[in-house]
C-alpha cells in the first residue's frame, strides 16, 4: 500500500515537471503572439478610422448634391 502511495506521487510530480515544462514553452510563443495580435489590432484600428471618415466624406456630399438639388427644384 505504502508502496503504491510512493510510486502515484512520483508519478504526479513526474506529471507536474512535465506539465511545467510544457507551458514554459509555450510562455514565449503566447508573448509572441500577443504582439502580432496587438500590432495587428492596431493595423484594423487605423483603417476603420480611415474608413469611417471616407463614409462621413461621402456622407458630406450626398447631403450637399440633396441641398443642390432641392435649391434648384425651389428656385
Amino acid at each position: 500500500m505504502e508502496e503504491m502511495k510512493l510510486a502515484a506521487t512520483k508519478v504526479q510530480r513526474g506529471a507536474s515537471a512535465v506539465e511545467t515544462s510544457v507551458v514554459d514553452g509555450i510562455q514565449p510563443d503566447l508573448r509572441e503572439l500577443r504582439l502580432k495580435v496587438s500590432e495587428l489590432d492596431e493595423k484594423i484600428d487605423v483603417r476603420l478610422k480611415h474608413i469611417n471618415l471616407s463614409l462621413v466624406g461621402l456622407l458630406a456630399i450626398d447631403i450637399v448634391t440633396l441641398l443642390a438639388v432641392l435649391w434648384n427644384f425651389g428656385a
